[in-house]
């Protein structure tokens, strides 16, 4: 790379450990919370999972929740696709959507460089919209099914987070390209 460049990428060990550190944090805050707000956790706090309990449903719930998760996962990667995409010059055409067999990981690329501001609002979008709402909406409507769903989006956005943080005190005016094999970016001075 030319010093007009910068590879900054974050490895899989440390958005792991990072993810485990924030999901241990992000738990014991929103518990302590809940409990300041709610009190003891009961049978009628789990208003979505009780719901779904007494239907037909029942019997498949586990599998009803890990397809859900799942769902999220690729969700997650078509939320940053579609915020990238707003940026791109290219729109959709800019944006690749697959899956790393190797780590059974899906993935999204863009292949456009955008302003650091773009790229930072497409990276932690998945995180606001599927970890942060559904957050707050779990407690506004005192459903813990649907805090817990968004303590886990927070921290399946890890990675993220991470590449957000380490891109803070670069230069609005810098251009960043997501990595094409990396978690990460090159940055254009």
């Amino acid at each position: 790379m030319s010093d007009k460049t910068q590879k900054l990428t974050v490895s899989i060990a440390s958005a792991n450990i990072f993810g485990l550190i924030l999901f241990v944090v992000s738990a014991f805050l929103v518990g302590a919370l809940w409990y300041l707000l709610y009190g003891n956790i009961t049978i009628t706090d789990a208003g979505s999972v009780l719901a779904l309990s007494h239907s037909r449903l029942a019997a498949f719930l586990p599998i009803v929740m890990l397809l859900c998760f799942v769902d999220g996962v690729f969700l997650h990667e078509l939320i940053h696709g579609f915020f990238f995409s707003l940026f791109a010059d290219k729109h959709w055409r800019s944006i690749h959507l697959g899956v790393m067999w190797k780590v059974f990981t899906p993935y999204c690329h863009c292949d456009e460089p955008l302003r650091k501001n773009q790229y930072i609002i497409g990276v932690l979008a998945p995180m606001v919209i599927l970890g942060l709402m559904p957050l707050v909406l779990g407690f506004y409507f005192r459903d813990i099914f649907v805090v817990a769903w968004g303590v886990i989006f927070i921290d399946a956005a890890a990675g993220d987070i991470l590449i957000a943080w380490k891109l803070r005190n670069l230069a609005s005016s810098s251009m960043v390209l997501d990595h094409p094999k990396e978690p990460g970016c090159i940055i254009y001075d």
